[in-house]
């Protein structure tokens, strides 16, 4: 008789372990797939306000700066905390940096080069960027490029 109530009992015990590792397992995943979704989220609303950049031509050793009306610049929205670009299309790899701007002073800083040289990939050019700040997107090239694309800000 205690050998039939041990069986018993173990079955119990077996069966509320699978429940409990089953439950566990389904929160853990809820949790990640949570945190992975607003990740993607946060990606998705960032890339889904980019704006078209133009088509554009680099000559040889020289550069443009974006936008290519010099009295005008960007301003970064709420959307990303960073500058991103995605060159659509190009002929040549293509060297970005970010220059930022203030009131009164026409450059007052800009980020380190960045080499793009892979088309229809997001490249990062510069990170943890404030709300309404205003910038250009510096561009030079060692031969002749055309290129265009998009800007996530």
């Amino acid at each position: 008789m205690l050998h039939k109530i041990i069986a018993i009992l173990s079955r119990k015990m077996i069966i509320a372990l699978v429940c409990l590792l089953l439950v566990g397992g389904f929160a853990a995943s809820a949790f990640a797939y949570t945190q992975t979704n607003s990740a993607d989220a946060a990606a998705t609303t960032c890339f889904g306000q980019k704006f078209d950049m133009g088509s554009h031509t680099v000559s040889s050793s020289h550069a443009i700066i974006l936008p290519e009306r010099h009295s005008q610049a960007f301003t970064t929205s709420s959307h990303c905390r960073d500058i991103n670009v995605r060159i659509t299309q190009f002929t040549h790899l293509v060297h970005m940096r970010v220059c930022f701007h203030q009131p009164g002073n026409p450059i007052s800083a800009c980020s380190a080069s960045k080499t793009i040289w892979r088309a229809n990939q997001w490249y990062v050019l510069a990170t943890n960027v404030r709300d309404g700040v205003k910038y250009t997107i510096d561009v030079t090239t060692y031969g002749n490029v055309k290129f265009s694309g998009f800007i996530a800000d």
